[in-house]
């Protein structure tokens, strides 16, 4: 059994409000703490930011953002994250979300056939 999260819709909205503003996330990818500084140029609520060229997953394979920042503070946090998070599998991953965020998330969350299969092919 998990315990739901509390990360929901105010919080990506928060987020959101920083588009084409700098920002530092720190994350985990593939079991190493990483930090990346730049413009957020956009927001996939619950699934992905994208900070200058790169992309990277709110939750996702190997790969978790552990808190956004921005000059005046911290705008999104998960503190369910690992500093040696390196999920693989969908389960394990599946967990992580559903540690995560809200219902409301988690429906956001759904992937498609078409998404899944992509997922999988890497």
């Amino acid at each position: 059994m998990y315990v739901i999260g509390t990360i929901g819709k105010m919080q990506m909205d928060l987020v959101a409000k920083y588009t084409d503003k700098r920002v530092t996330a720190d994350y985990v990818d593939s079991g190493f703490l990483v930090s990346v500084s730049g413009i957020l140029r956009s927001v996939t609520p619950f699934r992905n930011v994208q900070i200058g060229n790169g992309n990277i997953a709110f939750v996702g394979r190997g790969i978790a953002i552990r808190s956004i920042s921005t000059p005046e503070g911290i705008i999104y946090r998960n503190k369910v994250i690992p500093p040696d998070y390196n999920a693989r599998r969908e389960k394990e991953i599946h967990s992580f979300v559903l540690s995560s965020f809200t219902n409301e998330g988690i429906a956001q969350r759904k992937v498609t056939r078409q998404e899944l299969v992509l997922l999988r092919s890497r």
